[in-house]
């Protein structure tokens, strides 16, 4: 140390001198010296508290571990863990899928069943062997009465929040079903799905007690947009808190939400070709980019999708800053949604031409390898420059690729989109007020539950109390035809899975510290995608 003090007053000394008696030369020895110096005595000095450190972690008896064989430990735990889940799923789908064929059987469905507060005891009941069941407004909402040896009255009550459930009163021993906002509370669907589901309601009942975690979901979901699920939740108390929406009204549909989505159609890669011509500004415009925003929403991360804009003279721009096949991540699906709302309309000009980005993105979609791969369309019709028929039969001969159209605004309908789509394994549907934009969607993800491999679907989703659920979806089929008609899940609370994985290698340190043996886990399928991270 004083042989560095040394070196600093005589640095500064000659710095002060007469430059002609100080020699650079020596400056520049002096001061790589110093610097020296200064490093050696650092490197000493983080040597000592690294030697600290370690000492300090030795005393509190953490020892060094391996971690590739903490992680095959991990992993093995997680895999018992939903071996017990996968057991009870497989055995509630079984038992779903030969309720439904009973009730299909028995030809107890919403064409047999009429509308009307009483139901013929002769046509619906006798033929499910179920009593009468009738309809009665309740208050703000309505009340299903069921004489099927069950005491009580089933309250389906409106809440504040807009939510339409079916729960016993009083009663936590029922799964409670969700009704649409915009499905009659009347319609046959609605009793035949009641009906039906009442024995699989007992089963959640009896599966829960068995389940590991009391804080499980249970649920069964249908093409007909109802939705059961075990234990029933009080949407009404989401409308207490004062952190909600101003706008508390039911907006929740099965067929938008990932995790169905998910199960019922596979992994997708949807390119979407969006007009932006100049007829195509305004109305049209916001309906067609709302559209696409709650399409994308519909998406999980195993999907891909890219958006294009087409113009005038077949010039294509994509959407904000993707470029290129994306995966449809929460993060990427969110800054997508952002942006597709906000492109202006002051650059739609002229006529778009459509033969070009349709040869592109066909070839496109044809070498990708998810198991759906479409095209969708998104304009008002254009006479002058029709979709090229002939041009899309041509680069489309296997119909790998689905090619959906949806005409937007109040304009004449267009012969050309309804063929392309038709010949394409597709559908064409029409977007003319903002009360079309669900069930364009919805014609989407519809068309597209066809039959997959049987296997459990694995979705992670922020829960609607913000933390996070493992969705475990398995398909339903119909035994007639070989076609999915809904899925059956549970919801697991995705840190409380992970914790128990984990606790037997969790160290905690000084109290202070709380330091843990894991500050860092990713789990992932065996595709590599990531499915659970903490």
């Amino acid at each position: 140390m004083i042989k560095l003090v040394f070196l600093v007053f005589l640095a500064l000394s000659l710095s002060e001198g007469d430059s002609e008696g100080a020699s650079a030369d020596r400056l520049q020895e002096l001061a790589e010296e110093l610097s020296g110096l200064v490093w050696q005595k650092w490197s000493n000095f983080s040597l000592s508290i690294y030697l600290e450190a370690q000492q300090n972690l030795s005393s509190e008896a953490v020892e060094e571990v391996n971690g590739s064989v903490i992680a095959e430990e991990v992993a093995t735990n997680l895999s018992d863990s939903l071996s017990r889940f996968r057991h009870f799923l497989n055995e509630t789908a079984s038992f779903a899928e030969s309720l439904y064929s009973n009730h299909r059987n028995q030809n107890c469905c919403s064409s047999v069943c009429q509308y009307g507060t009483e139901y013929s005891q002769d046509l619906c009941s006798m033929a499910c062997n179920r009593s009468s069941i009738r309809y009665t407004s309740s208050g703000r909402g309505f009340g299903i009465g069921m004489e099927t040896g069950w005491n009580g009255t089933r309250q389906c009550v409106m809440g504040s929040w807009g939510h339409q459930t079916c729960t016993p009163p009083g009663d936590e021993e029922e799964a409670a079903v969700h009704i649409p906002r915009d499905v009659h509370e009347e319609d046959p669907d609605v009793l035949c799905f009641v009906q039906w589901t009442e024995e699989l309601s007992r089963h959640f009942t009896s599966t829960h007690s068995f389940l590991p975690y009391s804080d499980l979901t249970q649920y069964i979901g249908t093409d007909s947009r109802l939705l059961r699920f075990y234990p029933p939740f009080d949407w009404s108390a989401l409308s207490q808190c004062n952190r909600c929406p101003l706008s508390l009204q039911d907006t929740f549909e099965l067929g938008r939400r990932p995790w169905y989505t998910n199960t019922v159609t596979g992994d997708k890669f949807i390119v979407v070709l969006l007009d932006v011509s100049g007829s195509m500004a305004g109305f049209q415009s916001l309906l067609a980019k709302t559209t696409i925003s709650q399409l994308l929403r519909a998406l999980t991360s195993n999907d891909y999708f890219l958006i294009i804009q087409v113009g005038e003279g077949e010039r294509t721009k994509n959407v904000g800053c993707f470029s290129e096949k994306t995966r449809a991540t929460p993060e990427n699906v969110l800054v997508a949604s952002q942006d597709i709302m906000l492109l202006p309309d002051t650059n739609n000009v002229g006529r778009a031409h459509f033969s070009q980005p349709l040869q592109d993105y066909l070839r496109l979609l044809g070498n990708s390898t998810e198991c759906h791969r479409v095209l969708i369309v998104f304009s008002d019709g254009e006479k002058e420059t029709p979709l090229p028929v002939d041009l899309v039969r041509a680069n489309n001969k296997d119909l790998e690729v689905q090619i959906f159209s949806f005409l937007v605004g109040g304009g004449p309908d267009d012969a050309n989109m309804k063929i392309v789509s038709c010949q394409n394994r597709g559908r064409m549907g029409k977007i003319r007020e903002y009360f079309d934009i669900i069930p364009a969607v919805l014609l989407i993800t519809d068309s597209l539950a066809l039959p997959t491999s049987r296997h459990i679907h694995y979705t992670l989703y922020r829960g609607i109390s913000g933390s996070y659920e493992l969705a475990m979806g398995l398909p339903l089929w119909k035994s007639s035809t070989n076609e999915t008609f809904g899925i059956v899940g549970f919801d697991i609370p995705y840190q409380q899975l992970l914790t128990d994985a984990l606790q037997k290698y969790r160290v905690r340190l000084h109290p202070l510290s709380n330091l843990k043996c894991f500050s860092f886990a990713v789990g992932t399928d065996r595709s590599l995608r990531v499915c659970i991270r903490s």
